[in-house]
Parts: C-alpha cells; sequence; structure tokens
C-alpha cells in the first residue's frame, strides 16, 4: 500500500510539473507575442506621429 501511494505521488508531482511546464511555455509565447505586438504598435505610432507632425508644419 504504501509503495503505491509513493509511485502515485511521484506521478502526480510528474503531472504538476509537466502541466507547470506545459503553461509556463504557452504565458511565455504569450508574452513574447504581447512585446512584439506593443513594439510594432509603439513604432506605427511614432511613425505616424512624426509624419503628421511634418504634414502640420508643411501646412
Amino acid at each position: 500500500m504504501k509503495n503505491t501511494l509513493n509511485s502515485i505521488s511521484q506521478e502526480t508531482i510528474v503531472c504538476q510539473l509537466g502541466i507547470f511546464n506545459h503553461v509556463s511555455q504557452g504565458m511565455y509565447l504569450w508574452l513574447k507575442n504581447l512585446l512584439i505586438f506593443i513594439l510594432l504598435l509603439r513604432t506605427l505610432t511614432i511613425e505616424s506621429n512624426s509624419s503628421s507632425g511634418g504634414l502640420s508644419v508643411l501646412r
């Protein structure tokens, strides 16, 4: 009985680690995509701001 309990607890630990690893990988990818998206948005807004600023100067 004790051996089966030990093996079950070890399996649950391994399963939890696998789930944690999977979730952390998913979070990492999600954060990376979010960071890329924010950087793209910032560059786009900076470009549009500078171009609109240049246009206002021309006007």
